[in-house]
């Protein structure tokens, strides 16, 4: 398997990028990097025909690679890369790579944070499109996918347990209670109550840190480097993680990281914790009716037990929780996305020649596989009826797709084709 995977934010993405990349080549897949955030750095300051040119030899190596499959970080792959210097460009990495793009969540905003409209649309259909699939971090913002009619599946965050690893044995760990990410007020309000148990902040955004009177002793600065993260994790005892709006059911890069260097995870994020591991043995969940703050303090007090947790922790997530074993868990998913991709445009050159063959070809397909996007498939035979006349059909084939995808865009044009038979 060929895939490309790219980056253009400055932001922890590029980690997430970097170790889905770094995955798909430990399980043999040949991996092409784009990194367009690097290529903005390089190419600041300098004429718009640079950054042109600099277009032009991606597309050059993208098409002497021969890509059977593009990454996405959330949907960046539809979006300019260059959105500053040339925001009407329409290079898109997804058209230009000419191969279905799989889409990683593991934020959830735009377009997704308002109902469809004359804005947002175009994104949508495009991610309704046979050749994207998302596959999402957060099982609520599934459901919210769902609804706007894109299809998307579950999978997890997980570790890169090559950059994230137990210390060495016998290596002290002197720091009790270490938060690393940004401050948000449900943030705020838990940790304050851990600041006397010797807590220390690493994020970004200083000035909200050290605005609060309680946390401004607590912040240390600003860590973007993964080593240094790594080594702070080894020195910890308990990593508090305080779920943020945009992963409202589910467990952040922080719990996995911190539980592959053998520091013990205190979570509010109980269901999720849940779900994925095994609370008392992998990590500690606070319970309903008790602070995080009573829970970290009793896990500090009992060490024994919290270094038991925290070494079973390790184990569990440095064997099952990789992107290694993500991206092995939907390596047949992928393959079946990428085989009914190649389908459709066949399915475009028999509809032209002979709608009759088009809805045989279908019929096909169906017989030898399931179908992944049933939705698209009905609307594209309801297409295929009207050419041949049979509008009652195609009515019956668009009420097929409208129950598989209430919410396919597509529907609309079908809609008003048959609105006049």
């Amino acid at each position: 398997m060929k895939v490309v995977a790219s980056i253009r934010q400055r932001s922890f993405a590029r980690f997430v990028a970097v170790d889905l990349a770094e995955a798909a080549r430990r399980l043999g897949w040949a991996v092409h990097w784009i990194d367009f955030d690097a290529l903005t750095q390089q190419l600041h300051g300098a004429p718009i025909e640079a950054w042109q040119a600099a277009l032009a030899r991606v597309t050059e190596d993208l098409r002497a690679f021969g890509p059977d499959l593009v990454f996405s970080y959330g949907i960046e792959a539809i979006l300019p890369p260059f959105p500053a210097m040339l925001p009407d460009d329409p290079w898109r990495l997804a058209d230009v790579a000419q191969a279905p793009v799989a889409c990683f969540f593991y934020d959830f905003g735009t377009p997704f944070d308002r109902p469809v409209d004359a804005t947002t649309a175009p994104y949508i259909e495009r991610l309704q499109r046979a050749d994207v699939r998302v596959f999402c971090w957060d099982r609520a913002a599934l459901a919210d996918l769902a609804r706007y009619g894109v299809a998307a599946e579950y999978l997890p965050m997980a570790v890169n347990d090559d950059m994230f690893f137990p210390p060495a044995a016998g290596a002290a760990r002197d720091l009790p209670v270490l938060f690393s990410g940004g401050p948000t007020p449900e943030r705020l309000a838990t940790l304050r109550a851990l600041a006397p148990l010797g807590l220390e902040i690493y994020g970004y955004d200083e000035a909200a840190w050290t605005a609060d009177h309680d946390l401004a002793p607590c912040y240390r600065g600003f860590v973007p480097e993964r080593d240094r993260l790594r080594a702070l994790y080894q020195r910890a005892r308990v990593t508090p993680n305080v779920t943020r709006a945009h992963g409202r059911a589910s467990l952040n890069m922080r719990v996995f990281e911190a539980m592959a260097c053998g520091c013990l995870v205190v979570t509010d994020q109980a269901d999720e914790a849940a779900t994925l591991l095994t609370p008392g043995e992998d990590l500690v969940v606070v319970p309903a009716g008790k602070s995080m703050a009573a829970v970290v303090s009793a896990s500090l007090a009992d060490a024994t037990t919290s270094a038991r947790i925290a070494a079973a922790g390790a184990d569990t997530v440095r064997t099952s929780h990789t992107y290694v074993a993500r991206l092995a868990s939907i390596r047949d998913r992928l393959k079946a996305f990428m085989s009914e991709s190649r389908a459709w445009p066949f399915w475009d050159q028999f509809l032209l020649a002979d709608p009759s063959r088009a809805l045989r070809f279908v019929e096909a397909l169906r017989a030898d596989r399931t179908l992944l996007r049933e939705d698209l498939w009905h609307a594209a035979e309801a297409t295929a009826h009207m050419k041949l006349g049979r509008w009652d059909v195609a009515r019956r084939s668009c009420d097929a797709a409208r129950r598989a995808n209430p919410a396919l865009l597509r529907l609309q044009s079908l809609d008003r084709l048959l609105h006049t038979h």
